[in-house]
């Protein structure tokens, strides 16, 4: 959903995204996957939220 209105709101800018928009989102998703665990360990150490750093977002 996150990523569906991002590509909307680039649309919108006139931003250039990837011809193939299921390859970008795999593209992105796998990575992400990697470091999401890293960024919410260091939202906790900080003591943020994770609805302050992303409120479109559930913590999982």
């Amino acid at each position: 959903m996150h990523f569906r209105r991002a590509v909307t709101r680039f649309h919108d800018e006139d931003i250039a995204i990837a011809r193939d928009v299921q390859a970008g989102k795999d593209d992105y998703v796998r990575p992400r996957r990697e470091w999401q665990a890293h960024i919410l360990a260091l939202t906790d150490y900080l003591q943020y939220e994770w609805n302050d750093i992303c409120p479109d977002e559930r913590k999982e």
